[in-house]
């Protein structure tokens, strides 16, 4: 399934991968959503729920804290998805990731590790990255 050409807004050419003519090998992307999913979900929630949740928790208590803190991520990604789509899209997203966000730091208050919270984000950055690679490349190396 292909989206129009208006699905991310006036600015699908930078969600291309290897800029504007996709001239980037596929390899790029895959090294990218290995990057994301493994590293970067981690250090988010070392960042996000070891460090922003605890301060918002000394600050506020535990119930607040989850809301606080995913409020925080929420506007962290805000950033970099309104770089890349449209308003719309980017709110769209941004509901996404605040339910995330709250639902990792609810693991964090109930475990008190970033593992849970690690697992869960990386499992759910999977399939972002396999849609991502469908609506960019197409079914090429995939198999339907």
């Amino acid at each position: 399934m292909r989206l129009p050409p208006t699905w991310a807004g006036s600015t699908r050419h930078r969600c291309r991968a290897g800029g504007p003519n996709g001239s980037e090998p596929p390899s790029i992307y895959v090294a990218g959503a290995v990057y994301w999913v493994t590293l970067n979900s981690l250090m988010e929630e070392y960042v996000w729920r070891w460090f922003v949740f605890r301060q918002c928790e000394g600050l506020a208590g535990g119930p607040a804290a989850v809301v606080l803190s995913a409020l925080a991520f929420t506007l962290h990604h805000i950033v970099a998805l309104a770089g890349q789509f449209s308003w719309t899209i980017t709110l769209l997203g941004s509901a996404g990731v605040f339910t995330g966000g709250a639902i990792w730091s609810l693991l964090y208050l109930r475990y008190r590790s970033i593992w849970p919270c690690y697992v869960s984000h990386a499992i759910v950055d999977l399939p972002i990255f396999i849609i991502g690679w469908r609506l960019i490349f197409g079914s090429q190396g995939v198999a339907s």
